[in-house]
């Protein structure tokens, strides 16, 4: 991706993520579920283009093998909160804010620990090339 493109992606996904934010605090509707659920998913997508663009973007074994693990196990967190959250709307008519959130907020922390892991060797490398 060249830096234009690269700027076009984030200001849109920036403008999407503020739209978003906006619906959530200003209209009537106030915050649904699928408001909360999609700034998890723009989360996710802005972390994971930002960890593309760090220049050592490319993983060792022992990398891969914690993202997997923590991609498994996130994936049954956010099973079970798919399940709670749907049982939830079937005994009381609507889901609980609370548990919608952490639903959200489970689709994106791997990725933000990903985007995280990765600056934090991009320094390392970093300092030791010094």
């Amino acid at each position: 991706m060249t830096t234009r493109t690269k700027r076009i992606v984030l200001s849109l996904y920036l403008l999407l993520f503020g739209m978003t934010l906006f619906s959530i605090f200003f209209e009537q509707t106030g915050a649904t579920f699928f408001s909360v659920v999609q700034l998890g998913v723009l989360s996710y997508f802005y972390f994971e283009l930002l960890s593309q663009n760090t220049h050592h973007a490319s993983r060792t074994k022992e990398q891969d093998i914690i993202h997997r693990s923590t991609r498994l196990r996130f994936r049954i967190i956010q099973i079970l909160l798919f399940l709670l959250i749907g049982i939830d709307y079937l005994f009381f008519g609507q889901a609980d804010l609370l548990l919608v959130s952490a639903f959200s907020i489970s689709i994106a922390v791997p990725a933000i620990i990903r985007y995280v892991r990765l600056r934090m060797n991009d320094h390392s490398k970093e300092e030791n090339d010094v």
